[in-house]
């Protein structure tokens, strides 16, 4: 070890001391001596020891050693990152009443991501929003990935927060409690929630269920810009009016009864009832006071004015 230094160290000296004699050769008139050859050996010499020496120092540790040390790592990342043995992964189906309003107890694992999908009794998206942030941002943090889906992932090995939640439409608020656990995890969480929620299909099956029970179809939570128009008495682009006529060839009173076509279908606005054919679709006004019944295509139709059927023809 004492040779190797000695040597690096007179090594250096000659380097130093050839740069040194190069200089004051160009600094005053002499003419510049060429290399000397053993220059260029001793650099090669130089940069080897240095190499050796560095590596030396650097990597002291034997071959066992080496792998002692990387079992060691691999067994802290192993507890750090891993997941107990017989840890269960699943995707899960919770059904809430909406009467009822229990808890949804959803369970998530360490490292791993989690999806909470919120779904109706048709199977549609029903979008929500959170009343607050989640309780604890320190044991899991949440993002909103979309009107109806939540994405989770634990920040801690253990850990209990929750967040409340309110469906479109719904007065009352629904509670999610997220639990870091180390048995079981859902991956997937499908919420499905015995109602109708705020989706297109949703609310057109709501309207046609409250229709036939007689009851009064309270306004769509969404409704196209097209039929709200129409609920407006304004006539959408791409649509015309319909001319109504009754029995005797007369112009109904648009106060009753106002019609337009589009795409196949007639459209009816009134405040009065339907009688035939079934329509398709029902949309109230905000108010409550009209309806906008969507037909398939025909040019006549029975309307129920004060317990009076009439005949219209739509032209």
């Amino acid at each position: 070890m004492f040779l190797k230094k000695f040597l690096l160290l007179f090594l250096s000296s000659v380097v130093l001391l050839n740069s040194f004699e190069s200089f004051a050769a160009r600094g005053g008139n002499q003419e510049v001596e060429p290399p000397r050859e053993y220059t260029k050996r001793a650099k090669e010499m130089l940069d080897t020891l240095t190499k050796e020496n560095w590596f030396s120092e650097i990597d002291p540790l034997s071959d066992s050693q080496q792998q002692e040390f990387k079992d060691m790592m691999r067994r802290e990342d192993e507890f750090v990152y891993g997941q107990p043995r017989g840890m269960i992964t699943i995707n899960k189906r919770i059904p809430v009443s909406l009467k009822e309003r229990q808890v949804i107890k959803i369970k998530i694992g360490h490292t791993y991501n989690s999806t909470v999908v919120v779904t109706d009794a048709n199977g549609s998206p029903w979008s929500f929003e959170t009343l607050s942030g989640i309780s604890n941002s320190d044991v899991a943090n949440i993002n909103k990935v979309a009107p109806h889906i939540l994405t989770v992932k634990p920040m801690r090995m253990w850990g209990e927060t929750n967040l409340p939640i309110k469906l479109a439409g719904e007065q009352y608020p629904l509670t999610i409690l997220f639990e870091v656990s180390e048995d079981e995890v859902y991956f997937n969480t499908d919420i499905v929630v015995d109602g109708l929620g705020d989706s297109e299909s949703s609310q057109k099956a709501k309207s046609m269920m409250y229709y036939k029970n007689n009851l009064t179809v309270p306004p769509k939570l969404t409704v196209s810009p097209q039929k709200e128009m129409m609920l407006q008495f304004l006539t959408p682009e791409g649509y015309y009016r319909s001319e109504l006529r009754d029995d005797y060839g007369e112009v109904v009173d648009e106060r009753d009864f106002m019609a337009w076509k589009a795409n196949g279908s007639l459209f009816v606005m009134t405040p009065h009832a339907s009688y035939s054919p079934q329509p398709v679709d029902i949309s109230s006004s905000s108010d409550g006071r009209h309806k906008l019944f969507e037909y398939v295509d025909t040019s006549v139709i029975l309307m129920k004015k004060n317990n009076q059927i009439i005949m219209l023809y739509a032209r």
